[in-house]
């Protein structure tokens, strides 16, 4: 609920969403078809939810599994 406060008084350009679940395909549907606002999504191959994966902004769906070593502290 906070996104879409903060996406409705206009502070918010884009957002990030770390997850795989379908139960978040509403929102991110909202955000990109009614709002206009790109919606960046990080998940693992494994989890991530179909439904949510096509909602995404094009170009803007990058699994956990093929960056994981890059953004890990060893």
């Amino acid at each position: 609920m906070k996104a879409m406060k903060i996406a409705f008084s206009n502070q918010l350009e884009q957002l990030v969403l770390i997850a795989g679940d379908g139960d978040f395909k509403d929102m991110v549907e909202f955000f990109t078809e009614s709002l206009y606002k790109k919606v960046w999504i990080f998940g693992y191959k494994s989890s991530l939810s179909a439904s949510l994966h096509e909602k995404a902004s094009p170009g803007c769906v990058h699994f956990l599994d093929d960056i994981w070593e890059q953004i890990s502290i060893p």
